[in-house]
């Protein structure tokens, strides 16, 4: 079980990730569990607050142990690929030195599409302003002034955080980086880590009907660690890979 030495077709990618699935279930369930448990604490803390800042605050805090988890689950994957033996509690301890960087890397993130939000928005008034009462327009102008570059920006920024963890090189180099490797040839690829993110967001977030169904059923705490469990490997795996393969096509 190694890193690939050549560079990978899509297909094969999808192969290998799933060819490590069960290494990486077993290799990560300690931070896959975490991570499980804490999404379903963020649905008891949001029902606790009822919205205002201490869900705002709950969302915050749960947002910062999730990036910690997937982090030590990164680097305890990556460790094994590269056959580096290290214990749970030495791969935490180093993970937890690096947090200030990683967690660098996901506030910038998150003003970068902030930033990308709100000039969209403001170009969405002015032409809203300018045609008034046309909400077919409207519609148009929001998904190619904010939809279309927030999904753009999304997709160049997938690999900016897991970089830092793995790669641990300055916050301005690695967004450079990350942009590059990215760029348009690649962005299909890495498009499809967007998508198993987005599915994992979804099916865990406390607004969706599914997640409401669950909540009146007592069963939030059980969905929310099968997810992870089962979930967190896949995107770890294809991660990885993925950061492998587009650093040799670089090379």
């Amino acid at each position: 079980m190694n890193y690939p030495k050549t560079h990978q077709s899509f297909f094969n990618l999808l192969l290998s990730t799933l060819k490590l699935y069960p290494a990486s279930f077993i290799s990560i369930l300690p931070f896959s569990l975490l991570a499980g448990l804490a999404a379903a604490l963020y649905i008891e803390l949001v029902k606790i607050a009822e919205g205002g800042w201490l869900a705002v605050a709950a969302f915050a805090i749960i947002a910062l142990l999730q990036v910690y988890f997937f982090a030590c689950g990164l680097k305890r994957m990556d460790a094994r690929l590269l056959h580096e033996k290290s214990t749970l509690r030495e791969l935490s301890l180093e993970t937890f030195k690096q947090i200030g960087l990683i967690y660098a890397g996901f506030f910038l993130s998150i003003i970068i599409f902030s930033f990308t939000f709100g000039l969209g928005y403001f170009f969405v008034k002015i032409i809203s302003s300018l045609v008034p009462g046309n909400e077919k327009l409207v519609d148009v102008v929001m998904l190619a002034f904010i939809g279309m570059p927030l999904l753009f920006i999304s997709v160049w920024l997938m690999l900016f955080v897991p970089q830092l963890i793995i790669y641990k090189r300055q916050l301005s180099v690695t967004l450079a980086q990350s942009f590059k490797l990215v760029g348009f040839k690649n962005w299909s690829v890495v498009f499809y880590l967007y998508v198993l993110v987005s599915l994992l967001v979804y099916f865990s977030a406390p607004g969706s009907l599914h997640m409401q169904w669950l909540n009146d059923h007592y069963l939030v705490w059980p969905f929310n660690i099968i997810l992870y469990i089962l979930w967190l490997p896949l995107i770890v795996n294809y991660t990885l890979l993925l950061m492998n393969r587009l650093k040799l096509r670089v090379a």
